[in-house]
């Protein structure tokens, strides 16, 4: 693409773009399969030669299309459940500084319902809730590592958070004992 002149009137730089366009339909014309790939390895170029350029065009085109970047987002997340639950967590750990070393394959399968507490995941499409699918590492004290995670309720991660499981045992204990008398 020609560099724009330092110095150019209003009517130069509509005929210098005229000439411009008239130039790319007949490429487009002559080679249209070219064309796209010539279009695309410059778009791609330009996107690793101006990361923050890129950045900020995200940032105002997302804040122009608030509504139609999160529904997309939204339609997204329902068709790919699992490798958004991976790709959440990827992101909490680097947040926290928690090892992450599991690829998507490590997840096991989610099911239909929450091997915790029994109730069903809701339908994807639905917005989260209580019971939406959530990616929880067994051992709290290690990170998402092969063998250490499973897809549970986001109720149930809340609940098992930090505890161990000889604490939860107390507390279902100690909340049967209390039931019990009441």
């Amino acid at each position: 693409m020609p560099r724009k002149p330092a110095e150019e009137t209003p009517e130069q730089r509509e005929k210098r773009l005229a000439r411009q366009r008239a130039y790319e339909a007949r490429r487009r014309e002559r080679d249209p399969e070219g064309f796209k790939a010539a279009q695309l390895a410059a778009a791609k170029k330009w996107r690793e030669n101006n990361p923050e350029k890129r950045k900020e065009a995200t940032k105002k085109w997302r804040e122009a299309n608030r509504d139609r970047f999160n529904e997309a987002r939204r339609q997204w997340r329902s068709r790919n459940v699992v490798r958004a639950l991976f790709l959440e967590a990827r992101s909490r750990a680097k947040a926290r500084g928690v090892e992450f070393s599991i690829s998507i394959d490590d997840i096991p399968p989610m099911g239909d319902a929450c091997p915790l507490l029994g109730h069903p995941f809701p339908a994807p499409e639905e917005r989260r809730t209580p019971y939406s699918p959530s990616l929880d590492r067994i051992d709290a004290s290690k990170g998402y590592v092969k063998g250490n995670v499973w897809i549970v309720g986001y109720r149930a991660n809340l609940i098992k958070n930090d505890g161990t499981a000889e604490e939860h045992e107390m507390i279902a204990k100690a909340m049967r004992q209390r039931l019990s008398v009441a």
